[in-house]
């Protein structure tokens, strides 16, 4: 038979433990006021004792901080995520403040949804991921009201606060340039972005990240005076059977992709699967490439060439950036970071083999 938990002690415990009045404990406790040393040591051992915690509601009141920052992520399972997160939980450990963490599934009313309740928990601090870049008013609002806001790997357009992402326009150039070496003139590329529309080169996207991928990707070949195969773009939505049927579409085109490039893990995974019911062999048949580096990428064969980003300094940054903003004294620095693409054996010329290396590219900032 369990046993009823006792209630937690209160400040009244704890004042009637130390031999003082309500008023004093809660002055220790709550690090305000002023109190004598021996009062102190008095009050504090009485809440050893007692193992009271404060209430952290009233010590809010008290200090306008809940020494809390909300995070919302696009989507809370993607391992590159799990990587930013534990880059922002490990800075809010250091500096005491928790971490609430909320989902929106790349859906925008989920999303608002997130932010409002994080918001009536009022944190001190946002970090968002957004799910779409013209779909955000709750943004603008929470930046009017003046909450910290931190955007992490996607802009939204017309809202004003720090960014923290990669040169990823930088990145889809690098892998244009290495794909043209390599004699590749079709190139399909698959995400999960909902856009409605064939893609075409300029197009708005509503994600900064897919959007400065594919124009640096399909730009360089139209810069080199190559037609950009933009006619090869899919957007199938994140259900595995979409992402497959995308694939097998693009490999029954007229004129297929001598390579496919997979926006991220999850793409690539669906991806392996709808090539392996075809029996396409990588690289001799198709190449692959994929955009982020899941532990998995060195374990199928052939391993996959990628392009990766340092997602846990990402976070970590996020989350100092979002502190130096709830502290107005702090100086705020919002670094530029670089992309990585890794050449392994999933792409090889044209008409087959492959090729290996590795590339670094800088912090190289894009205008718009």
């Amino acid at each position: 038979m369990w046993e009823r938990s006792q209630r937690p002690p209160t400040v009244d415990d704890v004042a009637r433990l130390a031999g003082v009045s309500k008023t004093t404990a809660a002055r220790v406790l709550g690090q305000y006021g002023s109190a004598s040393v021996a009062t102190r040591a008095a009050v504090n051992s009485a809440a050893a004792t007692l193992n009271y915690r404060p209430n952290p509601s009233a010590k809010s009141m008290i200090t306008g901080k809940t020494e809390t920052i909300g995070v919302v992520s696009r989507n809370v399972a993607n391992p590159g995520f799990s990587l930013a997160l534990d880059g922002i939980m490990s800075v809010g450990a250091r500096a005491g403040v928790s971490v609430i963490v909320a989902g929106s599934e790349y859906d925008t009313d989920l999303e608002r949804a997130a932010v409002d309740v994080l918001l009536n928990r009022r944190v001190d601090a946002l970090i968002v991921s957004p799910a779409h870049a013209n779909d955000a008013e709750h943004l603008h609002a929470a930046h009017r009201a003046g909450v910290p806001l931190v955007l992490l790997e996607r802009r939204v357009n017309g809202l004003d606060v720090p960014v923290i992402e990669s040169n990823q326009l930088g990145a889809g150039r690098a892998v244009a340039e290495y794909l043209t070496g390599l004699g590749h003139s079709r190139v399909g590329y698959v995400s999960t972005f909902p856009h409605r529309n064939q893609y075409r080169l300029g197009d708005e996207i509503g994600s900064s990240v897919i959007g400065d991928r594919l124009r640096g990707i399909y730009g360089t070949y139209a810069e080199a005076g190559i037609r950009p195969s933009t006619d090869l773009v899919r957007f199938p939505s994140r259900v595995p059977k979409a992402i497959q049927e995308a694939v097998i579409e693009l490999l029954d085109h007229e004129q297929p992709p001598t390579v496919l490039i997979a926006s991220d893990g999850q793409i690539g995974i669906e991806a392996l699967t709808a090539l392996r019911s075809r029996g396409i062999r990588i690289p001799e048949q198709l190449s692959l490439l994929m955009f982020e580096d899941p532990r998995w990428s060195t374990l199928v064969d052939p391993a996959l060439t990628v392009v990766v980003q340092p997602t846990y300094e990402m976070g970590r940054t996020a989350a100092e950036v979002a502190l130096s903003m709830i502290d107005p004294d702090q100086e705020l620095q919002v670094p530029f970071f670089p992309a990585e693409l890794v050449t392994r054996e999933s792409v090889g010329p044209a008409g087959g083999r492959s090729a290996t290396g590795m590339h670094l590219l800088g912090p190289r900032r894009h205008t718009d």
